[in-house]
């Protein structure tokens, strides 16, 4: 460690990635101190440092960051400090890795391959990153219409969905509803209106759970599909709940 003549101090050295998990970024953030106390450079750390450590002096925001890789470290910034007792404590703030969640359908049945039969009909579900994928089968011998305006996601609060074929600027609009005929089968996706964003001139759509440790939080959580489906003019209301058993 050391300071120039402007007040410029800088650390460098390496970061090694000791963990059993690949960081797609990483985010760390560094107490600054000399024999006067806490060190405040001119600009501060990332605001996504700061909420997890608002006592920081500063940070650093590392990328794809490989199981077992070595990074070199060099931070850089103008602050004033005694140069002789000028230390830095490194701390992880944030970050985010892949992670598979595992998830069990508890109602209308138990089952942790996410699958449920009746008389009238057979669905598959297959969780994405941002998506919600199934498979209808419809069983019966009359038609099944989903009232893609009456389905929702769950999670505390009911939203609404869009589905294949909506357009993500259309996320509010009427939707069209869609018929499977007897014994037919649809292939489709449901993704909540509240991930889809207007960001920067272009739309997203966001992840359904967070990554990295921030996943351990969602384990016990239960979230849920409410489905009412339009059999041969009677309607039934499905509701689909899934539980988080685990991340890794």
């Amino acid at each position: 460690m050391a300071s120039n003549a402007l007040g410029f101090q800088f650390v460098d050295g390496n970061i090694v990635n000791e963990t059993s998990k690949s960081w797609d970024i990483l985010y760390l953030a560094i107490d600054l101190h000399d024999k006067n106390g806490v060190v405040k450079p001119k600009e501060g750390p990332d605001p996504i440092i700061r909420a997890h450590d608002p006592s920081a002096s500063a940070g650093i925001a590392v990328k794809d960051l490989g199981i077992g890789t070595t990074v070199k470290l060099r931070y850089q910034e103008e602050a004033k400090a005694d140069n002789d007792t000028f230390s830095a404590t490194f701390k992880f703030a944030d970050g985010r890795y892949p992670v598979h969640y595992k998830t069990a359908l508890t109602t209308p049945v138990a089952d942790t391959t996410l699958k449920y039969h009746d008389d009238a009909l057979a669905i598959t579900f297959s969780l994405q990153r941002t998506e919600i994928d199934f498979i209808l089968q419809n069983n019966s011998n009359d038609p099944i219409k989903v009232d893609w305006n009456l389905v929702s996601f769950v999670w505390g609060t009911s939203q609404g969905v869009i589905h294949k074929g909506i357009r993500l600027a259309d996320k509010q609009a009427v939707k069209p509803p869609s018929m499977i005929p007897p014994r037919a089968k649809i292939e489709d996706l449901i993704v909540p209106v509240e991930n889809v964003q207007l960001v920067a001139g272009d739309w997203v759509t966001h992840p359904l759970f967070v990554d990295g440790p921030a996943s351990l939080t969602f384990v016990g959580q239960e979230f849920s599909i409410f489905m009412p489906l339009d059999i041969g003019g009677t309607t039934t209301n499905y509701t689909f709940t899934f539980r988080i058993m685990g991340v890794d």
